[in-house]
Order: structure tokens, then sequence, then C-alpha cells
């Protein structure tokens, strides 16, 4: 879409993750969390996957409680929860010792859901962009979004806007499979 088609359709100057999940003005999202310039302080200017505390400080000024694990390979992993979904940040692209990584993996499945149809899971596929649904080894919903970090980051801005486009999606996601008649 050009911009011109963008200003005839008012779509121009919605935020990124409004236009992701093909949103329209006056739809329902799911409510964001007000980031004053105080929390905003504590989010250093650049957010890198070779620095997983960057990242947790932006979650947290975001208003959500990230809690930062390991694999047993020592690879950093941070998993946190809005609105009862469960997020897990996965680091990928990492030296041999767990370290220097280069691009986060945002992964959430929905377990126990009656959600099986493959049809679904493409008609989704086809209509957005930024996260990427799939069906895991035993049927369930899953939904990930990849960010490459590489080189020296992401300014804080991006990395906040990304975070608002995969709550969006998450949120539409669920309400996707919850919604569809697949019976």
């Amino acid at each position: 879409m050009t911009a011109f088609s963008l200003r005839r359709t008012g779509l121009i100057g919605l935020p990124l993750a409004a236009l992701a999940l093909g949103s329209a003005p006056g739809l329902a999202a799911p409510a964001a969390t007000s980031q004053t310039p105080a929390t905003l302080r504590s989010v250093p200017a650049m957010i890198s996957a070779k620095d997983p505390k960057s990242i947790m400080a932006a979650l947290r000024a975001k208003g959500w409680s990230p809690e930062l694990s390991e694999t047993d390979d020592g690879v950093p992993s941070i998993e946190f929860t809005v609105d009862k979904i469960i997020t897990t940040i996965r680091f990928y692209n990492c030296n041999e010792d767990g370290k220097d990584c280069s691009t986060l993996n945002f992964y959430v499945g929905f377990a126990g859901t009656k959600y099986s149809s493959m049809e679904g899971i493409n008609t989704y596929n086809a209509k957005k962009r930024f996260g990427r649904a799939y069906l895991d080894d035993v049927g369930d919903p899953c939904l990930e979004m990849d960010i490459d970090l590489d080189f020296a980051g992401l300014p804080r801005e991006n990395f906040l806007e990304y975070l608002n486009t995969w709550n969006l999606l998450t949120h539409d996601f669920r309400d996707y499979i919850n919604e569809s008649d697949d019976s």
C-alpha cells in the first residue's frame, strides 16, 4: 500500500502494531501500559540480545513482570505474563557459551484449546505480517515473532513498539482461536 492509499483509507498515522493486526480506527485493543519518562529512563537507549537485562528493563517499563532464566546450555530465556497469556522470549544466534546472542524469538502456545484447523491457521497467517502461527507437534496453536538485534541492537523506542506489536498479536490470536468455529 502506498502512502497515498494509506492516507485515503485513514490508516496513515496508526501505530505499527495496529497496522500489523489489520486493525482499523475504533477497534478495541488490549490496554496499553503507560510509560512515564521516569520508567523510560530505566530502559537503556539501545536494546540488545547480548544484554538480557536491557530486555528485562524494557518489559518492566511496560508494567510487566519478566523472569530471567537460562536453558541447560546457558542460553538466556525470559518469561512474562500479560492478561494470562504467557510469553517466552528465547535467545538465538549465541556463542558456544550461550552469550552474545543476536536474535530473539517471542513464543506463545495455547495448550488445551479445541482449535486444530490448519486451514484457519493458514487464513490467519495470510492476513498478518508480524507474527506467524502454526500448530505444534501435538496440535496446539502457537504464535511466534522474531526480532533481529544484530550489531548495536535496536533503539529503545523501536523495541518498545515491537512489544506493543507482540501484545496486540497475542491478544488477537487468542481471540481468533477462541472465536473460530472449529467443530
